[in-house]
């Protein structure tokens, strides 16, 4: 066995999810922290910013950006600087918006100019899987215009996610 397959392979990847939003200004969502998970947001249109517990600055993601929370991190998302503070616990908007787990999760103001569509979504671990390189890995990683970076094949794929994860039919499993 390779390094890279022995590394996968004791890291038990236990399986995904992802969803898609739409935000409108002004807008603001704390994401708990999750055990045993790397959490991901990628920027499909518009921008926002990430901040991520522990960690002194936010993180500005702009339109193709992605942002992966390598260990289930506590992070706040929202639109400007102003909304960080009033920004609802991820259990409230939820609640807020009727989302249920079906479509495009969308909050916020109708008509406002500024809207932030993202892909989200998290892989989580084996609990047991305990590995030296999840545990050296930074608290967050941020790729700048990650579709193009990746390839055509990458930027393809994560916009026909973007557009499954928003489809009424399309259910998260």
């Amino acid at each position: 066995m390779d390094i890279l397959s022995d590394i996968l392979h004791r890291m038990q990847l236990a399986g995904t999810l992802y969803f898609r939003t739409s935000f409108t200004s002004p807008w603001g969502v704390q994401v708990p922290a999750f055990e045993d998970v790397s959490r991901f947001h990628f920027a499909y249109r518009g921008r926002c910013l990430a901040r991520v517990a522990g960690v002194a600055d936010p993180v500005l993601l702009e339109q193709g950006d992605l942002i992966i929370i390598t260990r289930g991190a506590p992070h706040t998302l929202y639109c400007d600087p102003k909304t960080e503070t009033a920004a609802l616990p991820l259990d409230q908007m939820l609640e807020k918006s009727g989302f249920t787990g079906h479509g495009t999760l969308v909050y916020g103001e109708p008509g406002t100019s500024h809207e932030t569509q993202l892909v989200c979504g998290h892989f989580a671990f084996n609990k047991h899987a305990s590995h030296p390189l999840i545990q050296a890995l930074p608290a967050y990683i941020h790729i700048r215009n990650y579709g193009e970076i990746a390839g055509h094949w990458m930027e393809t794929a994560l916009k026909v996610i973007g557009e499954e994860a928003g489809s009424e039919n399309w259910a998260a499993t």
